[in-house]
């Protein structure tokens, strides 16, 4: 009873490990983006981003607060009739600032104002726009692996069906070489056609070794890790996967890359019409500097 039990409980836990070992697409993919060292950079660069934007969005607010100060130092310096609360709040104004701001002095806090909260807007779009990449070139290597890998298991299951069929005949003619029944170059030759064939299955099952040894180390399994089975059920991409040529045109528009370098330009021309009316001499440092890195984000 005891060894009835146990061989019971073996088989029981051969089925387990079995049903357990199956290859999950989506489970895989998933697996491997959440485990990715670039995916993890990505999540942690965003973190400083935010820590960064907050900062950057107190700058702002005390930049506004400061411009308004300075526009309200102008409005009281140019009125002619002051109350006498306004004359108060006029001297207090040349007291902690003696003078209004000139151009030079209220570019730095414009550029906070409205410049750096754009930027830090556009870095973290641009942090997301390389994830949502790393993503997707993870989930596609992952899928045209895992194609490969199923094509070579229909070819090896076919040639192995072969080679079993082959391996019948084979008996069956040596059978009826031995009754007289068939010539030797007959049975020869369903001899040789059944060798064939099992160097053929030979090669089918390298082919299916290797390609899954990759897959493994794609998706952060042991290279030499087996599944009892292969599912790719709840994987969404595969019915949406269309022929290449169908994502080209709206690939090369939307690529990331494109889209960040647009609003990148777009920032630097902000940052060059602010700094040129201040410094609208062609010859001025300023000038020549807003100007050359306007055109190396052009470029």
């Amino acid at each position: 009873k005891i060894a009835a039990m146990l061989i019971i409980l073996l088989v029981c836990t051969n089925f387990v490990l079995a049903d357990g070992n199956v290859f999950d697409l989506q489970a895989s993919i998933d697996k491997a983006i959440s485990s990715s060292s670039s995916i993890k950079a990505q999540d942690n660069s965003y973190l400083n981003l935010q820590d960064n934007n907050d900062a950057t969005g107190e700058g702002a607010m005390n930049a506004r607060n400061m411009l308004n100060m300075d526009a309200r130092f102008v409005y009281l310096e140019q009125k002619k009739d002051q109350t006498v609360e306004e004359i108060i709040e006029y001297n207090n104004y040349r007291l902690a600032f003696g003078k209004p701001m000139t151009g030079e002095q209220k570019l730095p806090f414009l550029k906070a104002m409205d410049i750096s909260p754009a930027y830090m807007t556009y870095y973290m779009n641009v942090n997301l726009n390389t994830k949502k990449l790393i993503t997707n070139q993870i989930t596609l290597s992952i899928y045209e692996q895992y194609n490969s890998l199923m094509k070579l298991k229909d070819s090896l299951d076919i040639q192995t069906k072969l080679v079993k069929n082959l391996e019948t005949t084979n008996k069956q003619a040596q059978a009826r070489l031995k009754l007289g029944k068939i010539s030797k170059n007959n049975a020869r030759t369903v001899e040789i056609a059944y060798l064939k064939a099992k160097l053929e299955l030979d090669k089918a099952q390298r082919n299916f070794d290797m390609m899954l040894v990759n897959l493994n180390k794609t998706v952060g399994e042991p290279l030499s890790k087996k599944y009892s089975s292969y599912s790719s059920d709840n994987m969404a991409i595969v019915a949406a996967i269309k022929p290449y040529e169908d994502y080209l045109t709206a690939a090369i528009k939307n690529r990331s890359e494109i889209q960040n370098a647009e609003i990148g330009y777009k920032l630097q021309k902000m940052d060059y019409d602010l700094t040129v009316k201040v410094y609208s001499l062609e010859s001025d440092q300023k000038n020549k500097d807003a100007k050359y890195s306007l055109d190396e984000a052009y470029n």
